[in-house]
């Protein structure tokens, strides 16, 4: 890695890989999954929440949103059904809807995760960054939103992050 000497920021052009992010990134995508297994467990694998059924719609049909056919769609950003059926659609073939949306999620919080990781080398020192990435993996903010609730901010994380 290419420093600058006095401040120990990592340079921009830096070019060497970096096995902390991946040691991070597995830590980030075990303790999700045992999140989901648990969770599993807790709900019998049936899902709580509205939001569930309409994802899985959009990740069956990404153009629902455009042709206005169903209301409960209509408020979400326009591209967000294309994105999730680009892997929803094969994880909806392998797994369970509890599991294949949920999995769909913590993709894309993986993914938010690996770019700002990927941005934070501009302007941070290694300790600032792992400091960072433990917050990240432990904090309720990030597992609710992904594993939880299935929310869509974590694919709003990953285009601020890039």
């Amino acid at each position: 890695m290419i420093r600058q000497a006095k401040t120990g920021i990592v340079s921009p052009t830096a070019t060497g890989k970096s096995r902390e992010v991946w040691l991070f990134a597995i830590a980030l995508l075990a303790s999700r999954l045992v999140l989901l297994i648990l969770l599993a467990r807790l709900t019998g694998g049936r899902d709580f929440t509205d939001d569930s059924a309409i994802h899985l719609s959009m990740a069956r049909n990404p153009l629902e949103v455009f042709c206005a056919s169903n209301e409960d769609t209509a408020h979400f950003p326009p591209l967000l059904p294309v994105f999730e059926s680009s892997l929803g659609w094969v994880l909806q073939q392998s797994f369970p809807p509890f599991y294949a949306l949920r999995l769909l999620f913590i993709a894309f919080e993986l993914v938010a995760f690996l770019l700002t990781w990927h941005s934070l080398q501009a302007f941070s020192r290694p300790v600032e960054r792992r400091l960072l990435a433990l917050l990240w993996i432990v904090m309720p903010m990030t597992w609710m939103t992904s594993v939880v609730m299935e929310q869509e901010e974590m694919l709003s994380a990953a285009f601020s992050a890039g």
